[in-house]
């Protein structure tokens, strides 16, 4: 799509949705779209990014969390799982439209911070685990990634990194180019490690830079992750705990075999230690060029229900099983675009063929 339409598209949808949200039309929309769930999530609720540790887009604040949460409250939506939300939806099961709030990766926080702002409010939620950090207390690529763009730089990051894949490879260059654009290095340069790169390649040259530079593999881990006993905490509360892979892994970047292990091995994780196996699952980073068929029989065959994505929009019966959809939430979204999405107000206009929410 070209800019200029997508910047006219962005204008008509934040439009609609301002209005939606600022006026009745909303119950109107409420009520003529069909029962739905709307699906949020995010990463971690900290008012300091955990220190610095993660990325700003990846945290929100506690009083964000809580005004999110009480605006949903206060228009009559109900919250539920996924499972249990999708259940009903398919059942055909008369009554309110549904929210759910999720949380991807089973940052410490989900516990610490997120249960009890949930338990003050009575709601409930869906938390996504990671598992092999919890274990092994070993963080994925992208933590040491950020680590070390903190501690020595990103010129001096690209650089060790160059050193060890070689000047005239491929992605040695790749990485380079990436780097040269200015702005944005962090971004940049994480998108090209997310998919030009040979992932195994990249998790050596990361680790080892990161140990290099003094990193400490399972002090970084405490800091940031549950635990299974906070797990644990979490599922014997009521929250929803899915499956997200064992190392937060691009599963169409992967072999058949071994996006299955991936998949199959964080469910039987989590059935070892919490006693059950998960009904549902998110796909890492989420986009569709990120999961594919081979990805799906996998989260099939460890025994999933459901698993989501990171596109845009409500979730109905009709719904793809294992492509439902999610509404980012972060510190900056506004609130008018989350009740946009919860009312029905993109559902409908997409059925007259007007596609706005994404």
């Amino acid at each position: 799509m070209s800019n200029w339409k997508h910047n006219l598209k962005g204008k008509l949808a934040d439009s609609w949705a301002r209005l939606l949200y600022s006026t009745p039309l909303w119950r109107l929309t409420n009520a003529l779209a069909p029962r739905r769930m709307v699906v949020l999530f995010g990463h971690c609720v900290d008012d300091t990014n955990y220190d610095g540790l993660l990325a700003p887009d990846m945290c929100m604040s506690q009083a964000k969390l809580k005004s999110v949460l009480e605006s949903f409250s206060k228009r009559g939506y109900q919250f539920t799982t996924i499972s249990k939300g999708m259940d009903a939806l398919k059942r055909g099961t008369p009554g309110k439209s549904l929210v759910n709030l999720s949380m991807d990766d089973g940052y410490l926080d989900n516990h610490d911070t997120l249960l009890p702002i949930l338990m003050d409010q009575g709601l409930t939620a869906s938390v996504f685990l990671e598992t092999r950090v919890l274990d092994e207390r070993r963080v994925n690529w992208t933590h040491h990634l950020h680590w070390l763009f903190d501690r020595l730089g990103k010129a001096e990051v690209v650089k060790r990194y160059i050193e060890r894949e070689g000047a005239q490879s491929a992605d040695s260059t790749a990485i380079q180019q990436a780097f040269d654009i200015g702005t944005k290095a962090y971004y940049h340069v994480k998108r090209v490690l997310k998919y030009d790169v040979n992932p195994h390649r990249r998790n050596e040259h990361l680790g080892a830079i990161f140990l290099e530079a003094g990193g400490d593999e399972e002090v970084l881990a405490d800091r940031l992750y549950l635990t299974w006993d906070k797990a644990a905490a979490l599922d014997e509360a009521g929250i929803e705990l899915g499956a997200h892979t064992l190392t937060h892994a691009i599963l169409s970047k992967l072999t058949p075999a071994e996006a299955l292990a991936e998949v199959d091995g964080s469910a039987r994780a989590m059935e070892a230690r919490l006693g059950h196996s998960p009904e549902v699952f998110a796909y890492p980073f989420g986009r569709r060029w990120d999961y594919n068929e081979d990805s799906m029989n996998a989260v099939s065959a460890a025994g999933c229900r459901y698993a989501l994505n990171t596109h845009k929009g409500c979730n109905t019966k009709d719904s793809l099983p294992l492509e439902l959809r999610r509404v980012p939430i972060e510190q900056s979204t506004p609130l008018y675009m989350l009740h946009a999405e919860a009312c029905g107000g993109f559902l409908l206009l997409e059925k007259l063929g007007i596609k706005l929410s994404e």
